[in-house]
């Protein structure tokens, strides 16, 4: 914490990342999906993490970890700057070089979608589960068999991370990572995603309750 945090008035756990535990690993995973660093000056770093309007509730669990007396900001589809949203969103944003210095010991960092890579947490499943609530998906496709389906995109080294992980954990599981016209991509299906899902969801204390929820019902044969 440099000297101007430290004069400021909200309150924060600066030291949340400090240790590796399921909170702080499924939210280090969560910040590589969709958090942002941003670099103000040379010895001050803010965190940004802004979510849609259905996802309100989690904001709330990621500011009880943080044990964060800042506001929930409303970002309106008419605001300006780093403001400004398509869609009314809601989300998390303060000042701390120690917490941007421990994310960035995992690989977290500024500038990270094309290049994001995990240090330390690749075989750790709750951080791998905040990566897929963050920037994956679980679903049920339609149809007389109910097909489950884990998706998740990223950066290359990401992607091939999670892979290894999977197939570290899963040996036979049938899958490879592919390109998209902007991010690469990852599918497991069937059996496969429904062990995946077992893995990253099962026993967890923490997740985005609307994907949670449909990895149980996969997990159960719901």
């Amino acid at each position: 914490m440099n000297r101007s945090e430290a004069h400021r008035t909200h309150g924060l756990n600066h030291e949340a990342f400090a240790a590796i535990n399921e909170q702080s690993a499924y939210w280090c995973g969560f910040l590589m999906a969709d958090g942002c660093i941003h670099r103000r000056s040379e010895d001050s770093y803010q965190i940004i993490l802004f979510l849609q309007e259905r996802d309100k509730d989690h904001i709330a669990k990621y500011k009880t970890f943080l044990q964060s007396e800042h506001k929930i900001i409303t970002r309106k589809p008419n605001g300006k700057g780093w403001r400004a949203a398509a869609s009314t969103s809601y989300g998390l944003s303060f000042n701390s070089t120690r917490i941007a210095t421990d994310l960035a010991s995992f690989g977290v960092t500024q500038s990270k979608s094309h290049t994001a890579s995990v240090k330390r947490l690749a075989n750790n499943r709750h951080f791998w589960r905040g990566v897929v609530d963050g920037d994956g998906s679980v679903y049920r496709r339609g149809g007389k068999y109910n097909y489950p389906g884990l998706f998740l995109c990223g950066s290359l080294p990401l992607m091939n991370q999670f892979l290894a992980y999977l197939t570290k954990h899963i040996p036979d599981i049938k899958c490879s990572v592919t390109r998209s016209p902007t991010v690469y991509t990852l599918h497991v299906g069937g059996k496969a995603a429904r062990e995946a899902c077992g893995l990253l969801y099962g026993r967890a204390s923490v997740a985005l309750e609307r994907k949670e929820s449909v990895a149980r019902g996969i997990i159960e044969g719901r």
